[in-house]
């Protein structure tokens, strides 16, 4: 709340893989006619703004797009991309709602998976000849990668496994399961010469390429025998 208008940014989260490119997508609601405004965003390590120039790198759009505000960007001096935008002539943004930014990003290909946070810092408003400053503004770049997975029995005669192959995104949790058959009990799963889990039914998170195998072995058991002169023997 400003005193003489409530004026919010909202920034869309993003979802991109390592080398890819992205768009940022910053909205505004504001209920009061502004002069323009001002706002810094911290990106994550690893996500760069792109673009040879200005307008490579960010476009005004709609209702900044239509009564043509010009804007400048640039490096600040903590390091974080500055986005300033006004009007030579005099004009007024009118209320509205909508999306009026977008800035052009990529994510290095050596960045880590996961989700980051990306924020909207030193937000102000120009308001009837007043700089008004609003909160922080936080919302989200998954960085994600495409694994394969498979699963199977080591020995079908042993037990079987459930669990669907395919292809997941960094991060879904799996879960499989073994059931030995009669006769026979579960070891582990094993990845190549790795063991995963000991129990029979795991859940994980995939980060690489995996291929689970379930591992069984024959119940042993023991016997007494009671000989003709009454002394017990264990095999």
């Amino acid at each position: 709340m400003t005193g003489k208008a409530t004026v919010t940014f909202s920034g869309a989260d993003i979802k991109l893989k390592p080398g890819e490119l992205a768009q940022l997508e910053i909205s505004m609601t504001n209920d009061a006619a502004l002069a323009g405004f001002q706002f810094d965003i911290v990106l994550p390590e690893g996500i760069t703004v792109q673009g040879s120039t200005k307008k490579k790198q960010t476009q005004l759009c709609g209702i900044l797009e239509e009564l043509e505000f010009d804007y400048s960007v640039g490096t600040t001096s903590e390091g974080n991309y500055g986005i300033r935008v006004y009007s030579t002539d005099g004009l007024t943004i009118d209320p509205s709602e909508g999306k009026v930014i977008t800035v052009n990003v990529k994510a290095n290909e050596n960045i880590y998976l996961g989700e980051k946070e990306i924020k909207l810092i030193n937000v102000i408003l120009s308001q009837g000849g007043q700089a008004i400053d609003l909160e922080d503004v936080t919302f989200k770049a998954n960085v994600y990668q495409n694994f394969s997975f498979s699963v199977a029995s080591a020995n079908e005669i042993m037990g079987s496994v459930t669990g669907e192959n395919g292809t997941y995104e960094s991060g879904t949790t799996i879960t499989v399961n073994a059931t030995a058959n009669e006769g026979y009990h579960f070891v582990s799963w094993t990845s190549g010469e790795t063991v995963a889990s000991t129990e029979a039914s795991y859940s994980f998170a995939i980060s690489g390429n995996i291929s689970l195998a379930a591992n069984f072995a024959p119940n042993q058991y023991s016997m007494t025998f009671v000989l003709d002169n009454g002394e017990e023997n264990d095999v």
